[in-house]
């Protein structure tokens, strides 16, 4: 069976017991695979990174705003749930970026860690609600 490059196969040891042995059927394949994998971790992180900026934006124009209030005497609103957003995207960004490091346990575990971490930090946000104007 091949399934985007990797196959599987059953192999005889000098034992004599038979093995299930799974890989790329050959060196270019695997460089495909590679690639492949790359690209779509890099697109990824272009889109939390772009997710990101648009929510800083926002952030500082809340904040801009809220200070244009302040000065003026009366009493402002709070920023609601937009820095936490704002920091889940980060940590999306970054947890991207921590995928090209390689693929150990430890690289593994670290990205799920943050990943979980974004995702809570995601949810208060929502919970907190988005600051309209």
């Amino acid at each position: 069976m091949v399934l985007m490059f990797i196959s599987e196969k059953v192999a005889v040891r000098s034992a004599g017991q038979p093995s299930v042995t799974i890989g790329f059927t050959s060196k270019g394949k695997e460089g495909s695979w590679t690639f492949f994998s790359s690209f779509t971790l890099a697109i990824l992180f272009v889109c939390q990174a772009t997710v990101f900026c648009f929510a800083l934006f926002r952030l500082v124009q809340i904040i801009a705003h809220q200070r244009r209030i302040e000065s003026r005497g009366t009493p402002s609103s709070s920023i609601g749930g937009t820095g936490w957003i704002t920091v889940a995207m980060k940590l999306g960004a970054i947890e991207a970026l921590v995928g090209f490091a390689g693929g150990s346990f430890g690289v593994a575990i670290t990205r799920r860690i943050m990943r979980l971490i974004s995702r809570a930090f995601l949810v208060v946000g929502m919970v907190k609600g988005y600051v309209v104007f």
